[in-house]
C-alpha cells in the first residue's frame, strides 16, 4: 500500500501547472516561432521590411473574416446550449 501513495505523489508532481497566458504573449510567441522557422528554411524578413498596403488591407480582410466567422460560431453554440 505504501508504495502506491509514492506512485501518486510523483504522477502529481510531474504534471505542469496550467498558467494563463494573454493573447499578445501568444501572438508574439507565434511571431518569434514563424521567424525561426523561416530562418532555418534560409528564409528571412529583411528588418525594416514593410508590407505594401495591398498585402495589408488583404490581411485585414483575413482577420476581420476570421473575427466574423468566430461570432458566428459562439452564437451558434450559445443557441445549442438554451435549446
Amino acid at each position: 500500500m505504501r508504495g502506491a501513495s509514492i506512485d501518486r505523489r510523483i504522477r502529481r508532481s510531474v504534471v505542469a501547472k496550467r498558467v494563463v497566458v494573454s493573447q499578445a504573449a501568444v501572438r508574439e510567441a507565434a511571431r518569434r516561432s514563424t521567424r525561426a522557422s523561416y530562418a532555418l528554411e534560409g528564409h528571412v524578413v529583411p528588418d525594416g521590411f514593410v508590407r505594401s498596403a495591398a498585402a495589408q488591407r488583404y490581411l485585414d480582410e483575413l482577420v476581420q473574416g476570421r473575427l466574423r466567422h468566430q461570432e458566428e460560431f459562439a452564437h451558434r453554440s450559445s443557441n445549442l446550449d438554451t435549446q
